[in-house]
């Protein structure tokens, strides 16, 4: 039948191509990369069937990726216990928990991006494999930019959660990340708007007659950001 000569055609196919994707996985363990994306651009050819190069695709970067899954755990790992998180941290915790930021910050540099950017080169920036690398990348960033809001520097957990929202688009993670995007976001906002205040030593005049005249109100932000602070926006 007409279905039985497809998966017939599909299995010679696969053997025929098992040879290449030996030798691409070959040179990637001896980082030959110049050998290695000469053999992956063969599955790129037009008549090889999408469900084929997925197959392959997923076999040869297999390695790549469990190598690159294995550092983000440890890193997101790393953000939670190498930060102190109470809430009664004090100046030299929070200037602590800066410089672990900033290591991890530079550790994310040298051993994830690297290999991000890897599959993105062997296999395309559309790739399954280059999305799945960058949506764990991102969940890196992600740890990193909440970790840097203990060490009281939520204008950078903003830049790093942007760079986290922008790496983790069309993935799983996007919706997640933009939502603590959103709260830093109001953090931020909040301390602009605290830097710009200025204590005063008694109320304005007051006073109302029959209705008209002048009354004090509050603005409820500073109750959202500061609880117990008694004072009026």
């Amino acid at each position: 039948s007409g279905s039985e000569i497809s998966e017939l055609q599909e299995t010679c196919l696969k053997e025929a191509l098992n040879p290449i994707a030996v030798i691409a996985k070959n040179a990637l363990s001896e980082d030959d990369i110049p050998l290695a994306k000469r053999a992956i651009e063969i599955f790129a050819h037009e008549r090889i069937p999408q469900n084929v190069r997925t197959i392959f695709e997923q076999e040869i970067a297999g390695h790549l990726e469990e190598e690159l899954e294995e550092i983000c755990t440890t890193f997101q790992k790393d953000c939670v216990e190498k930060t102190k998180r109470d809430s009664d941290n004090t100046n030299e915790d929070i200037k602590n928990n800066h410089k672990k930021c900033d290591e991890l910050f530079r550790e994310y540099q040298i051993e994830i991006t690297p290999r991000v950017d890897r599959l993105k080169e062997l296999f395309g920036c559309d790739s399954e494999s280059a999305k799945r690398g960058q949506e764990s990348a991102a969940l890196c960033l992600r740890a990193l930019g909440v970790a840097y809001t203990w060490a009281g520097d939520v204008e950078r957990s903003e830049e790093i959660l942007k760079l986290s929202t922008k790496l983790a688009e069309d993935t799983v993670a996007h919706s997640d990340i933009a939502e603590s995007l959103a709260s830093v976001q109001e953090q931020v906002a909040a301390q602009k708007l605290w830097k710009e205040l200025k204590p005063i030593n008694s109320a304005p005049p007051l006073f109302t007659w029959w209705g008209f005249g002048l009354m004090l109100y509050s603005n409820p932000l500073n109750r959202k950001v500061e609880p117990d602070l008694f004072s009026y926006l």
